[in-house]
């Protein structure tokens, strides 16, 4: 496939709500306060502050029950839907936090993690974070990495790290997560049963001080990044917390199982090349801003160490993947069920979004023509059932399923039913010169 620099927008932000009647067995919406005592000036106001109903929908990988977040009582909370049944259940009741990200484990587990969305600054600038599993029918919640205040409140030394790498696939209740466990400074790879919370130690031999795991499409260990003391300091190093100069250096199997080799150097500081994910067996999909304002999606060969000589994907304003300063912002997505890097996102002036499986790309490109001038998204299922999301910045988002059999689209979902056509005004980005 040739290098595209993206420039059209064509991604859709999900949130989503349900048909009244699903909605009116979870809750009533709450009053919001300190707003004008006019019954109809306070309807018009409070309809723009109030969340969406549901928000983030999150399609199970067999297609049958749809994940959402829902303002139940005071704060947004997970909320499992039986798609035949259109029975809602509830699987958190939270007071204190808001659940901020969910994913699924399988088709029947999820894993979630908190916030509070009423925080000064967003959600992320508070103390909650965490990884917590459930069942999609409900019942205990699992923790496996604690919410930063529990942490505090706790007598444990060091935050634990625990982050889920990837599920087992769309049958499995299994996962693969990063964790510190065995040592507080490095990083080891453990299979975990969602259902048990067993976790089974991948990583026995490190091929070094491990900073990165690499996995293939297969969920099997391929690559590392491993950090290496330099004999000198020079002034391309990085420092760690004491003082000592070292390198990224990138190592790979040819065969699982098989012996490590060192494949490149990987830079360090605003040039740095970071890993995302494998593409086949010789190439690497890299994220970089060497030699650029913003960074670009590149492929890097994995038996010479080379990095392709223009970028996969780019834009001339906004960063890919990652920023200058390491943040995660959209970039090279990941296919739900098939574990393969399928689409590439640009958090741009709106959000655009390129389909690398050509499957999918037809269908984008045939939903766009049929709801031009707004923003669609597709989230595959193991069957034929798509879910299709569609917005723009003067109409709040809908969602549909599309039948790849009978090539059908039918309307499911609305998020915003209070808001009407014309009561949001159209956006127009920008450049203010300083």
């Amino acid at each position: 496939m040739k290098h595209r620099t993206i420039r059209r927008s064509n991604l859709a932000i999900p949130s989503v709500v349900l048909p009244w009647v699903v909605w009116a067995s979870l809750l009533s919406p709450a009053k919001a306060a300190g707003v004008p005592s006019d019954p109809a000036l306070r309807a018009q106001i409070t309809k723009y502050l109030e969340q969406a109903r549901y928000a983030q929908p999150q399609i199970s990988p067999d297609g049958r029950h749809l994940a959402v977040l829902s303002p139940v009582g005071h704060r947004q909370n997970l909320v499992v839907i039986d798609l035949e049944t259109r029975q809602p259940v509830r699987l958190t009741t939270l007071t204190d936090y808001d659940v901020t990200e969910v994913r699924w484990i399988g088709s029947d587990y999820l894993s979630f993690s908190l916030g509070d969305l009423k925080a000064p600054g967003s959600a992320e600038f508070h103390d909650g974070g965490g990884v917590f599993v459930v069942h999609r029918s409900g019942g205990t919640v699992r923790e496996f990495q604690p919410t930063v205040r529990a942490f505090f409140n706790s007598d444990q030394v060091s935050y634990p790290e625990f982050s889920i790498l990837s599920t087992m696939g769309p049958d499995s209740n299994e996962f693969i997560a990063s964790s510190n466990e065995r040592s507080s400074e490095h990083s080891d790879l453990y299979r975990v049963n969602a259902a048990t919370g067993r976790k089974t130690l991948l990583t026995f031999d490190r091929p070094g001080d491990v900073q990165q795991w690499i996995l293939d499409s297969h969920r099997e260990i391929r690559g590392a990044v491993i950090r290496r003391a330099k004999a000198a300091k020079s002034n391309q190093a990085e420092d760690d917390e004491d003082g000592k100069a070292f390198d990224r250096i990138l190592v790979w199997r040819d065969r699982v199982g098989g012996p490590w080799r060192e494949v490149a150097d990987l830079g360090l500081q605003s040039g740095a090349i970071r890993p995302i994910a494998p593409d086949g067996e010789d190439k690497l999909w890299v994220v970089t801003s060497k030699g650029r304002d913003t960074s670009a999606l590149y492929k890097l060969d994995l038996k010479t160490g080379a990095l392709d000589s223009t970028p996969f994907v780019d834009n001339p304003r906004f960063d890919i993947h990652q920023d200058a300063a390491r943040g995660r912002v959209p970039g090279l997505l990941l296919h739900p069920v098939t574990n393969k890097p399928f689409a590439v996102a640009i958090n741009g002036d709106v959000p655009e979004l390129y389909y690398l499986d050509d499957d999918l790309d037809t269908l984008h490109r045939g939903l766009q023509a049929t709801f031009p001038g707004q923003q669609v998204s597709l989230q595959p299922t193991t069957g034929n059932r798509v879910l299709v999301s569609v917005s723009s910045d003067v109409k709040p988002q809908q969602v549909y399923f599309y039948d790849q059999q009978t090539k059908k689209l039918t309307r499911e979902l609305n998020t915003r039913p209070d808001i009407k056509d014309g009561d949001l005004q159209p956006m127009r980005p920008f450049l203010l010169k300083t």
